[in-house]
């Protein structure tokens, strides 16, 4: 009867030390992973947040270049008043040229190095910016 039970201890399986070794082996392996994948699972949409912003950017400047370019056509607006209506969130009567924030918007002119310097009145330099994308164009008469 003894020789049964013996055969009974020679069963292959796991001991309680090899699963506790297995599960911490693991959890490290988890945790190494969290951090690898983590910030790319939670900051994936921020590129598609940027284009969205640089596409709007974008419709709100060739609206701008548009609209000069009706007023340089027809002679009906100066330099100044588009640098108001640029500075204004509903620039015209019936229209926006969408949503936006002024970073910059003054007359610059450059120096015979070609550097800008501030000042002139022929040439409106206008820096616009949505989110994190910026966006710079020139008016000139």
């Amino acid at each position: 009867m003894t020789s049964i039970f013996l055969n009974n201890r020679n069963q292959s399986g796991f001991t309680l030390l090899e699963v506790i070794i297995t599960l911490i082996v693991a959890s490290i392996l988890g945790a190494i992973l969290y951090q690898f994948m983590g910030t790319s699972l939670t900051q994936s949409s921020v590129s598609v947040v940027r284009v969205q912003d640089e596409f709007e950017l974008n419709a709100v400047m060739e609206k701008m270049t548009a609209h000069y370019r009706d007023f340089v056509k027809t002679g009906t607006i100066t330099l100044a008043d588009f640098k108001t209506d640029i500075e204004t969130d509903d620039p015209y009567p019936g229209g926006s040229y969408g949503v936006y924030t002024v970073e910059f918007s003054g007359y610059i002119k450059f120096n015979t190095d070609g550097d800008e310097i501030n000042g002139g009145t022929s040439i409106l330099k206008a820096t616009i910016k949505k989110g994190e994308q910026t966006l710079t164009t020139l008016f000139t008469k």
